[in-house]
């Protein structure tokens, strides 16, 4: 109570002030018949000290004079005080309550929304379940039911088999836990052997299931037998397999590529057109409306976001940098046709070599096919340690 009562005289407004000379107590008799509230009221060394609100002060005068007694102010506290001190300041006030609502307001809302515990799942992809949930920065916390949520998320991603939503002010942190997958019992085929896929010399040999056929430092070729799918048994009798093992040899790879001398090219011309945007939550506010170009052009985006005290706030601007761009023809040099072709030789060496795959050397071979300079040739040789092993079916003929 005495809490609510000391609010509304800030809000108000009270003055504190001295009793000096008269008769103190008769001016504190007469403050009471008139009804002037006073309170705090202190006598140190025959001065009395008291505190009235701003409206009724004034009144006191007159209390005091029929007391013989003076009056003074020595502190004015309260919001009408503040306001009128810094009334030729209204923006100062204007933004410190502006702020302050901000303040209040902003944490009854997500920020972000961050996943932890992915592996194999794509957080992206989590993130836009939830938001076709209702769930994404910018929504109120309140409405949110963390139980059902957690619900409809494990229904419509078959892959998470365990989710926690917790909410750490104004941030969302969703941990799942992704399905294990145990793998299929291996069941035995069709009897078959392993034969080489590529030329080679062996270097090791792993069977698991059948017959070896080839030893270490054998040279094979391609199609060889190098485990066989017919196995005996101990009393001498045979029977048929499907041959599993690994056989790991020495082989040389060439992968060769072409490319076109001849390149279209667009290039940037023209002064920069800058644009800004300004994204709060999931909402975008453009800052400029300056006309950008239907085609020939590019955009460049950069990004800035804001901090308060190391914590990142959901408000972001964006920086549209836009050119225009001319289309010419150009042609390469023998370096950038080198460059080029290199670059696309081992992005396929990626895909057509096995992740265990060795590469031991490598030697680059190239040349101009075309009498006219249009077109260059590219060839990689790789002398590699790889699995060399493919299944194929043993046929039986009748």
């Amino acid at each position: 109570m005495l809490l609510i009562l000391d609010i509304v005289r800030s809000v108000r407004g009270y003055i504190e002030f001295k009793v000096m000379g008269g008769n103190p107590d008769k001016f504190l008799n007469l403050a009471v018949r008139e009804r002037n509230p006073l309170w705090d009221v202190r006598k140190i060394n025959g001065d009395l000290f008291a505190k009235s609100t701003a409206e009724d002060y004034k009144k006191l005068h007159i209390s005091a004079r029929k007391a013989n007694s003076r009056i003074r102010i020595l502190k004015k506290k309260g919001l009408p005080f503040f306001t009128r001190k810094y009334k030729s300041r209204m923006g100062i006030i204007v933004g410190v309550l502006v702020f302050s609502a901000v303040l209040l307001i902003l944490p009854l809302y997500l920020w972000k929304v961050e996943v932890v515990g992915c592996e194999t799942v794509n957080p992206e992809e989590v993130k836009k379940v939830m938001c076709d949930l209702g769930v994404s920065p910018g929504t109120f916390k309140a409405g949110i039911n963390i139980p059902i949520l957690k619900q409809q998320l494990m229904q419509r991603m078959d892959s998470i088999a365990w989710v926690s939503i917790n909410l750490k002010g104004s941030d969302a942190i969703v941990e799942i836990k992704e399905k294990q997958f145990s793998p299929e019992k291996e069941v035995q085929g069709e009897p078959s052997n392993i034969v080489a896929l590529y030329d080679g010399k062996i270097e090791r040999l792993e069977t698991y299931r059948g017959t070896p056929m080839v030893s270490d430092g054998e040279v094979v070729t391609k199609g060889q037998v190098l485990i066989s799918g017919i196995v005996e048994d101990l009393s001498g009798g045979s029977r048929f397999v499907d041959a599993e093992g690994k056989v790991y040899a020495e082989t040389h790879r060439i992968i060769s590529q072409k490319v076109s001398m001849n390149r279209v090219r667009a290039h940037n011309v023209g002064d920069e057109i800058k644009r800004y945007r300004v994204k709060i939550f999931n909402f975008e506010i453009p800052i400029c409306f300056r006309k950008i170009p239907d085609e020939n052009c590019t955009c460049e985006t950069i990004e800035r976001n804001f901090n308060i005290c190391g914590y990142k706030i959901p408000v972001s601007i964006y920086k549209d940098g836009i050119y225009m761009q001319e289309i010419c023809a150009e042609k390469l040099s023998e370096e950038e046709a080198i460059k080029e072709a290199d670059k696309l030789i081992d992005e396929r060496a990626l895909q057509e070599f096995a992740e265990d795959a060795k590469i031991k050397n490598t030697e680059h071979k190239s040349r101009i096919t075309s009498s006219n300079g249009e077109e260059y040739y590219r060839e990689c040789h790789y002398d590699l340690v790889e699995n060399i092993s493919r299944k194929e079916k043993i046929v039986f003929e009748r």
